[in-house]
């Protein structure tokens, strides 16, 4: 199944690019999963994604605790925002190791007022900003 690995602090506007990609950027045949950790804050965008998309929650980010994620042919996992992003990116590579997904991308998202104090370090390692 393919995947994207979606990184990013709790407040920096995932669920509202995810919306975006799912209602915008995917086939119109195609049928999205989203992979939430429990510990995600509640946010506007949840009812939305609900709507586009199959939304299960892990505690745990492992092979073994993927839900049946059933007809989708999608997923967009969503890291652990309050987790060590580090940790998370080696607990998909494992995953991905193992032939559960099959990594299309990783997108990383930050707080636009954070981001913008070390804007000329970051600019280069972006595809998109």
């Amino acid at each position: 199944m393919d995947a994207y690995l979606v990184l990013g602090t709790p407040s920096c506007g995932r669920r509202a690019a995810i919306c975006d990609l799912i209602s915008m950027g995917l086939y119109e045949k195609t049928s999205p999963a989203l992979l939430m950790s429990n510990s995600e804050e509640p946010s506007d965008f949840d009812a939305k994604l609900e709507k586009l998309a199959k939304v299960f929650r892990y505690g745990n980010l492992s092979a073994d605790e993927i839900p049946d994620l059933g007809a989708c042919d999608v997923v967009f996992c969503m890291a652990d925002s309050r987790a060590d992003m580090i940790s998370q990116i080696e607990k998909f590579k494992e995953i991905c190791d193992r032939g559960v997904f099959r990594l299309v991308r990783i997108l990383g998202f930050v707080d636009c007022s954070l981001y913008s104090l070390a804007f000329d370090e970051c600019a280069d390692f972006y595809d998109a900003m």
